[in-house]
């Protein structure tokens, strides 16, 4: 019986190969040759493969990354497209100096550099608000490298937008990793609820507006009120 070889709770194809090889499998096999095809033992043994193989790559590959966003914004001192990664202390002042403009010993202490690293993406000069980054995405892609997918949102065509000039940029702590950092960008445009290219004209932060299910009485359905004088 199985339970002798305690093997536990395994997966099927390992309990039917245990059961293969026991002693009262291997005396069936002798007895009965052609009672088990061949081409069921061979797909069996890739199967066996295949799965062991998957385990071996996730494994390998180590746990999953931890990260938060310590600071988001659209000005920073820092104009041009760039994507850094902060492993020291001393890189972490020297990157504040530049992105901020203050003396490089108001950095900010919070983070443990024998347990995380920071990483900051800035888009670079924009001539309007309406702009942001974050990072969607980090994951391990192989055991020496890790990729981190990122999104540019832009404001929609016709959304009303400050006339400003403007640097955003996203600021994250995340797990120490060993091994290459690369980036990877994507591009969305930014949403309004209710489906609209444009935030409603009053400002308004309540819930109904914030949600999208305001219906003007001016408006048909899903659709924001017309900007005075507008026809």
């Amino acid at each position: 019986m199985l339970p002798e070889f305690g093997w536990g709770t395994f997966d099927p194809n390992l309990l039917l190969l245990a059961k293969l090889f026991s002693r009262r499998g291997v005396e069936s096999c002798m007895m009965r040759p052609k009672s088990i095809p061949l081409g069921f033992l061979f797909g069996l043994s890739l199967g066996l493969g295949a799965v062991g193989l998957t385990q071996l790559q996730s494994n390998a590959f180590g746990p999953p990354i931890q990260s938060r966003t310590l600071e988001s914004g659209a000005h920073s001192r820092i104009e041009r497209s760039t994507t850094e990664v902060i492993r020291t202390e001393n890189q972490w002042r020297t990157y504040w100096a530049r992105h901020t403009g203050q003396p490089p010993q108001n950095a900010p202490r919070r983070v443990d550099w024998t347990k995380d690293q920071i990483v900051a993406i800035h888009l670079g000069r924009r001539d309007s608000g309406g702009y942001e980054v974050f990072v969607k995405k980090i994951e391990r892609v192989n055991p020496g490298q890790v990729k981190i997918t990122y999104v540019e949102k832009a404001p929609s065509p016709g959304a009303p937008v400050t006339k400003m000039l403007t640097q955003p940029f996203t600021i994250v702590q995340m797990s120490r990793v060993a091994g290459n950092i690369t980036f990877a960008k994507e591009t969305e445009l930014n949403r309004w609820p209710g489906g609209g290219g444009a935030p409603p004209l009053c400002n308004c932060t309540c819930d109904c507006c914030r949600s999208g299910r305001c219906i003007p009485a001016d408006s048909g359905p899903g659709r924001w009120p017309k900007p005075p004088g507008s026809r």
